[in-house]
């Protein structure tokens, strides 16, 4: 695992607390367990032992070599977060090197804590008109091994007010069989009692099969209102530029192409540090909504992402889709498959 500094520690944490109050927040640390990582009877007593303290939220700071759940993920980090999240204790794990060199890092771990532990950092200042709800759903797909096809996980759905503000997630019980949510599973995420005579903006991550689609409008009639269907496809056909003073320059936050009354290609954000070309998104809308309510609410909703600065490229109801199937699929779940927090952060 390597050597920890105890000054480097106290550094990022002192560090952190000054992040957080910045927000209007105290961050209180109840206990430290330390522990050699490589065992897991090591690392299991001691999560136990600080969830004996009912913390809101345990920090756990791994190895460089954890990774992440979106980008290949060790044993440890998976074991971290089983022995957190499943017990409905909030994690934030955080690398070693981290703890050396935060600048850049420390206000995303801030937003992130805050966000896990109920707060909402943000919403719109002025709520999208054309919608009662909003839902946003994913399949992630993973190559079975030694067999033919793909394993796949439907990502927890979420809905959000119009403003942008998370009212729920929910786990649901039913399973991905192939590439198409199906009728149950559509009935079983928009249930009657909440999701009645009102017209949902439905934020669906990637290319949809068409007989899915057809299945949410029909569910949006079943519930006596409407079910608005966005494409959001991260795999655009072309890239896109502006005429400027100087020639062709890069495009602009807004950007965009319209190919039809339901397809549009649009930037929704740009380069973090402003070099290479603007990836668009190619959204596609069905048509009891208009190609430029769907780009609006991409576009808005993009602002809100509850553990950055940074704006990304998707909106708040996508963005986080595969890194959710990802820790599923690894049986990283929280104990109610309802609920406020986004432990997926």
């Amino acid at each position: 695992n390597g050597i920890l500094s105890l000054d480097s520690i106290s550094s990022f944490t002192k560090a952190l607390k000054s992040e957080i109050n910045s927000f209007g927040f105290n961050l209180e640390i109840i206990s430290e367990n330390r522990c050699d990582a490589n065992n897991y009877s090591n690392l299991e007593r001691a999560i136990i032992k600080s969830i004996e303290n009912k913390p809101d939220l345990i920090i756990s700071i791994l190895p460089d070599r954890y990774n992440s759940a979106e980008g290949g993920t060790s044993e440890l980090y998976q074991s971290t977060k089983h022995l957190t999240i499943n017990k409905g204790v909030m994690n934030q794990v955080v690398s070693k090197n981290t703890t050396r060199d935060f600048r850049f890092k420390i206000s995303n771990i801030a937003l992130s804590i805050l966000a896990k532990v109920g707060n909402i950092p943000w919403v719109l200042s002025e709520e999208l008109k054309f919608c009662d709800m909003i839902l946003g759903v994913d399949i992630s797909r993973e190559k079975k091994e030694n067999y033919k096809g793909t394993r796949n996980e439907l990502g927890v759905p979420r809905w959000y007010s119009p403003n942008g503000d998370l009212l729920n997630y929910k786990l649901p019980r039913s399973s991905i069989d192939g590439e198409r949510i199906n009728k149950s599973i559509i009935r079983e995420i928009t249930p009657a009692e909440e999701f009645s005579v009102k017209n949902i903006l439905l934020h669906a991550d990637g290319k949809r099969p068409f007989q899915e689609k057809e299945d949410f409008l029909q569910r949006g009639h079943e519930l006596g209102g409407k079910i608005l269907v966005v494409e959001i496809i991260k795999s655009p056909p072309f890239r896109i530029y502006r005429f400027g003073e100087n020639g062709i320059e890069d495009p602009q936050k807004g950007d965009g192409i319209k190919i039809s009354d339901n397809e549009a290609i649009i930037i929704s954000t740009l380069p973090k540090h402003s070099t290479g070309t603007p990836n668009p998104l190619h959204i596609r809308c069905s048509k009891n909504i208009s190609i430029e309510d769907a780009i609006l609410s991409v576009l808005q909703l993009t602002d809100l992402h509850y553990s950055s600065q940074q704006q990304p490229r998707c909106p708040v109801t996508t963005h986080d889709a595969h890194q959710i199937s990802n820790l599923l699929r690894m049986n990283v779940r929280p104990p109610n498959d309802e609920g406020l927090l986004p432990w997926w952060l």
